[in-house]
């Protein structure tokens, strides 16, 4: 092989592995930023028209809201433990299972949404995440990695209306407010 080649092949072991990094498959910083609007929904109410009125507000994560994490390459593990600690001392963990094969979760991680049954991961400023990888239960390789959240200006979509002809859909904020900001998308 001669030196031009041996060059070229340095050069692209070097990228190469500087391209398999642990964490997120969207990197490791992100910006949250709370979004704000007035929607009008018009329903049939019992034969008469009705209108309800909803100030939506939400939360937003950029990139994203949920996200695959990857592991060390040719980690042969079967499941991956996050745990991580927010600048406040809370702490909140996930479980999930762990594709060797990929190199990565078996689903994303809920990095920011908030719902009855669901807590999320992250939370705004430094996070520090300690990972731990096991295959069928004996720890296989651990580490950690920082992942930063920025909080950014808050964004007002334009005001939203919607017709339904189920009375329902004027009492429902919460289905509405996320069909808005979707609709909207996320006042962007």
């Amino acid at each position: 092989m001669g030196l031009s080649a041996k060059i070229l092949f340095g050069i692209s072991l070097l990228l190469g592995s500087s391209l398999w990094a642990v964490g997120f498959s969207s990197g490791n910083q992100f910006q949250s930023m709370a979004i704000v609007g007035p929607l009008t929904v018009r329903c049939i109410v019992n034969g008469n028209p009705h209108i309800a009125t909803f100030n939506c507000r939400g939360e937003v994560l950029e990139p994203t809201n949920y996200d695959f994490f990857m592991g060390p390459q040719g980690v042969d593990a079967d499941q991956i433990q996050l745990m991580a600690k927010h600048e406040d001392g809370s702490t909140r963990n996930k479980t999930i299972k762990y594709d060797s094969q990929k190199g990565q979760s078996t689903e994303a991680f809920n990095l920011w949404v908030y719902s009855l049954l669901q807590r999320p991961l992250l939370a705004d400023g430094k996070n520090a995440i300690h990972y731990q990888l096991t295959k069928k239960g004996q720890l296989v390789t651990e580490g950690d990695v920082t992942v930063n959240v920025k909080r950014v200006p808050q964004a007002t979509c334009p005001h939203g209306s919607y017709d339904s002809v189920l009375p329902q859909d004027c009492d429902n904020e919460f289905t509405n407010c996320q069909r808005y900001f979707r609709d909207y998308n996320y006042c962007h």
